[in-house]
């Protein structure tokens, strides 16, 4: 049996539930960084299809942040998977990926597990 206890951080998600609190795009990319700092195994970076400001902080944070796992939520509708999508890597559909993958081209960036 494993001892080791994985991080999973919610805070740019969840920490937007308090009343009145808005973190911006640059205000995420300097939280996750601390996150980073900290060890934590896994960042919940935000829900890109919700609003262009989350879109950018997920787009952000997955290009700029290494170390940990970067995930985001997405509903199980075409348009938020592909939003999720192209927020983490940079354009790249989610169809770019699939074509990509049975013709041989290594992704820019894996999945997360």
């Amino acid at each position: 049996m494993s001892e080791k206890v994985a991080v999973f951080d919610t805070t740019l998600r969840d920490g937007e539930q308090a009343a009145g609190t808005r973190l911006g795009s640059r205000k995420k990319l300097i939280i996750a960084r601390q996150l980073a700092q900290l060890g934590v195994d896994v960042i919940e970076a935000g829900y890109p299809a919700s609003s262009p400001e989350d879109f950018t902080a997920v787009e952000l944070i997955a290009r700029e942040i290494q170390g940990p796992a970067i995930c985001a939520l997405s509903r199980a509708v075409p348009s938020d998977i592909e939003s999720l999508w192209q927020s983490a890597w940079g354009g790249e559909t989610a169809a770019d990926s699939h074509r990509h993958r049975h013709l041989g081209h290594p992704h820019r960036r894996q999945v997360s597990g």
